[in-house]
């Protein structure tokens, strides 16, 4: 499987992450799943969703200490 990197754009020699490089179906997919479960997120109450994004933010933010 061939692979990319991604860089800093402000130190190109500075490599972030290796990825697989993808094609055409693979984007596909990917679309279809986003699609999916934005569908999905749509029928969510927003208190949940506020719940959800709120939970997220914690987990970062302790992540970040």
């Amino acid at each position: 499987m061939s692979t990319f990197d991604s860089v800093n754009p402000a130190r190109p020699a500075d490599v972030v992450g290796t990825y697989p490089a993808q094609g055409a179906p693979d984007v596909d997919r990917a679309v279809g799943a986003a699609a999916a479960a934005q569908r999905r997120w749509a029928r969510v109450p927003i208190p949940a969703r506020a719940g959800v994004i709120t939970k997220a933010g914690e987990i970062l933010l302790a992540r970040k200490a």
